[in-house]
């Protein structure tokens, strides 16, 4: 049985990628990069042998763990990616309401 490597490189990617998200603290960016530098060491070596068959349930689990984890951190990229819209959405709003009083302001 392989292991799926398609998953850990996605996972390890969006490792890197969360690590360099200036949207989170510099604490967890500094957590996901030396989780994504752990799982790029892993999959390099697990790359090498060829699993026996003795491994097939380990792999097995490992393959489905590394699906799930793939899916949470896309889901949680595309849910930071459209908190950063409101943001900013709400600071043209704050923008155009600052315009607003200091043009109300002036004519006082």
């Amino acid at each position: 049985m392989k292991l799926d490597t398609r998953n850990l490189t996605e996972t390890t990617e969006l490792c890197f990628e969360r690590s360099m998200d200036t949207g989170l603290p510099p604490v967890e960016r500094g957590k996901f990069l030396a989780e994504g530098k752990k799982l790029r060491r892993q999959l390099i070596d697990l790359l090498r042998p060829r699993c026996h068959a003795e491994f097939d349930d380990e792999i097995s689990e490992a393959n489905s763990r590394l699906g799930e984890v793939a899916k949470q951190l896309r889901k949680k990229i595309d849910e930071l990616s459209k908190v950063k819209q409101q943001i900013a959405e709400l600071r043209g709003i704050a923008k155009l309401l600052d315009t607003l009083l200091t043009g109300a302001v002036s004519l006082v």
